[in-house]
């Protein structure tokens, strides 16, 4: 009987250790804790038109300024029937390290008498002049450049 008892002791223990070490074990897996940092740089987007940023903000009608050249009946700098103007958009993607698109909408201040102006083309860096498809047509509106 007593070697009933030791043996059955023993057995516990060895029992006990054995299901220690498994829980450790897998305790262990659910309380490893690991850290880390990584350095990814993020894509910038910040497009400037005439100086002015348009990341926050897509009016840009106060860095806008018609030039009226004038012809020998009308004065320069003056808008009248038949006068032609231009205003120039100066673009800097320096700060956009992404691909996008834009759409130029262009339409007269709420607070102009003036609504007959017509866009009739655009060109860039001071290139040919590309007409809009029915100029005519096109009082004002949005443009995809």
């Amino acid at each position: 009987m007593k070697v009933f008892k030791k043996v059955t002791l023993l057995l516990a223990c060895i029992s006990a250790l054995l299901s220690i070490t498994f829980i450790f074990d897998v305790y262990a897996k659910y309380a490893t804790s690991a850290s880390g940092d990584a350095n990814i740089p993020i894509a910038r987007w910040n497009i400037s038109v005439n100086n002015v940023s348009i990341k926050n903000n897509s009016n840009i009608s106060q860095a806008i300024s018609p030039i009226f050249s004038g012809n020998e009946h009308i004065a320069s700098g003056i808008i009248a029937p038949t006068a032609v103007g231009y205003f120039d958009l100066a673009f800097d993607f320096s700060q956009a390290d992404v691909s996008f698109d834009y759409t130029i909408s262009i339409s007269p201040s709420n607070e102009s008498v003036v609504t007959d102006l017509i866009a009739t083309g655009y060109s860039i860096d001071n290139g040919t002049i590309q007409a809009f498809e029915d100029s005519r047509s096109n009082y004002f509106g949005s443009y995809k450049l």
